[in-house]
């Protein structure tokens, strides 16, 4: 796995006039800048395993979660020794992020302030959904990627909307979108099987074909992500992925901006490799 990193700061805009000896200076204060065009996305982190019963409930709420609002998308960690989908990105965010020691188990925009989120019953979307509907961005990402000879070429932008933001993070990753595994090893753990008002019913007490999604594969970044110095409110960078063999339709990126003490999330990006 390689890749490259160029960093562009914006600082000041020129702009030529008649006489080009003599630019004109601009100096861009972002509080007078239009309205974003880019709406926030709100990234859950779901920590499951496969000798969880209780997590086919918690992938249907998920999924029925994204159906409702678009704007919502998650990444799994698979946890657990033994698990084949485990992958060491899932470590350190319990190390650095939250200590997660059970499953079902989730975190929307790693907001831990108030401790994360289990997901059981379907009325979890209310608090979802409030969170969605704060549109006041205050760093907005715009991730654009294109293939080029089984590599990834990615644009990051960012934008301040508040002054007090200087340094941020910056993470970009692979997700496989859906793993469907032969053997016991992918075989979910179910405790619905016998119970006729959940998703699971009489699929089994193991389910076999289970699609667990959008699974943690690849880090393009380091794990702790790539510092962002935005101290004048405005970076973009540029990175280069191989994809080594992997088949881009079997995967996603994602993308997201983080605040480099706390680690909340401020805006994410899903971008399906399929549609390039």
């Amino acid at each position: 796995m390689r890749f490259t990193l160029t960093v562009s700061i914006a600082l000041i805009t020129f702009f030529s006039s008649c006489d080009k000896d003599e630019p004109q200076i601009l100096e861009t204060d972002p509080t007078e800048m239009p309205p974003s065009v880019v709406e926030k996305r709100v990234m859950v982190e779901l920590f499951s395993s496969i000798r969880c019963g209780s997590c086919p409930r918690a992938h249907h709420f998920m999924d029925q979660t994204e159906i409702q609002d678009p704007k919502v998308f998650h990444i799994t960690h698979q946890m657990f020794g033994g698990n084949p989908m485990r992958h060491g990105y899932t470590k350190y965010v319990q190390e650095n992020v939250k200590s997660v020691q059970f499953t079902p188990h989730a975190i929307i925009q790693r907001n831990v302030s108030d401790g994360a989120v289990q997901y059981y019953e379907p009325e979890r979307y209310e608090e979802i959904s409030t969170l969605i509907g704060d549109r006041d961005l205050v760093v907005e990402l715009n991730a654009t990627v294109k293939e080029n000879d089984n590599a990834l070429d990615i644009a990051l932008d960012m934008l301040a909307f508040d002054d007090a933001i200087q340094k941020l993070s910056v993470t970009v990753l692979l997700v496989e979108k859906k793993v469907v595994g032969n053997d016991y090893d992918y075989h979910q753990r179910n405790y619905g099987n016998e119970d006729p008002d959940h998703p699971y019913y009489q699929q089994g007490d193991y389910i076999e074909g289970f699609e667990h999604t959008n699974v943690i594969r690849e880090l393009i970044t380091p794990f702790e992500g790539i510092e962002v110095d935005i101290t004048n409110n405005e970076a973009s960078y540029t990175l280069n992925h191989d994809l080594e063999g992997l088949a881009a339709e079997n995967f996603a990126l994602v993308a997201f901006v983080s605040d480099l003490n706390s680690n909340q999330i401020f805006d994410a990006r899903y971008i399906d490799l399929a549609d390039l």
